[in-house]
C-alpha cells in the first residue's frame, strides 16, 4: 500500500517517542529506559487473531536473546480487561499492557499488529505492518549486520 509505505518512511531513522507500558502484572516499562537494547514494540489489539498468532513467535525470540539484548513489549489501547483476557489466552513471555497515552507514530498504527523496531540508540529502524513470520521477526531482532 503506497500510503502505508509513505507513513512508515516518514518515521524511519527518527528518535522513537517514549511510551510507558503498564503491564497486566502491574509493572511499567518505558522505551526511554531501554537504551543500549534493541526493542520490538508490538502495537496490538486484544481481539486480533493476528496479534494472538504473533505471541508464540515473540515468545520464541524472547528465549533466544538475553534480556539486555532484546526487549519485547506489546502495547494496546484496549481496556485493561481486554488485555488481561489476551494475556490469559496467549501466555506471552514478554510484557503486555496498556498505555495511558500512545504518541505518534504508535497511535497511527491502523493494522494490528504493527511492529516498531527500535535500535540500541533509540531510533526507529524498521516498521513491520501486519502478520509476520518467525524468520522476519528474527531478522529484525538481529538488526543490521
Amino acid at each position: 500500500n503506497p500510503i502505508t509505505q509513505l507513513w512508515t518512511e516518514e518515521y524511519l531513522n527518527r528518535r522513537a517517542p517514549n511510551v510507558e507500558v503498564y503491564t497486566t502484572t502491574g509493572v511499567s516499562y518505558s522505551i526511554a529506559y531501554a537504551r543500549n537494547t534493541r526493542v520490538i514494540l508490538m502495537v496490538m489489539s486484544g481481539n486480533s487473531p493476528a496479534c494472538a498468532k504473533a505471541v508464540p513467535m515473540l515468545n520464541q525470540l524472547r528465549s533466544e536473546y538475553a534480556l539486555g539484548q532484546l526487549l519485547i513489549l506489546a502495547v494496546s489501547s484496549d481496556k485493561p480487561v481486554v488485555v488481561d483476557a489476551f494475556v490469559q489466552r496467549t501466555a506471552p513471555k514478554f510484557p503486555v499492557g496498556t498505555a495511558s497515552f500512545l504518541p505518534e507514530p504508535y497511535a497511527d498504527a491502523q493494522v494490528k499488529p504493527t511492529f516498531f523496531i527500535i535500535d540500541r540508540t533509540g531510533f526507529i529502524e524498521k516498521i513491520l505492518i501486519g502478520s509476520q513470520t518467525l524468520a522476519q521477526l528474527r531478522a529484525v531482532a538481529r538488526g543490521k549486520p
